[in-house]
């Protein structure tokens, strides 16, 4: 079962997490954080350049 974290753990000083960052720190693929994003279950932004 995963850990359950809050929404300011996935943040660090310089801005948000990638996708690849915050999966490491709930256990998970970066690309089931991803498929979260996709689907709407998870609230993300792209940068500028267009990536997550």
């Amino acid at each position: 079962m995963a850990k359950k974290m809050t929404h300011k753990k996935l943040f660090r000083p310089t801005g948000c997490l990638s996708p690849n960052e915050a999966g490491k720190k709930l256990g998970v693929s970066g690309e089931a954080i991803k498929q979260h994003i996709y689907k709407g279950n998870l609230k993300a932004a792209k940068a500028k350049n267009g990536y997550w």
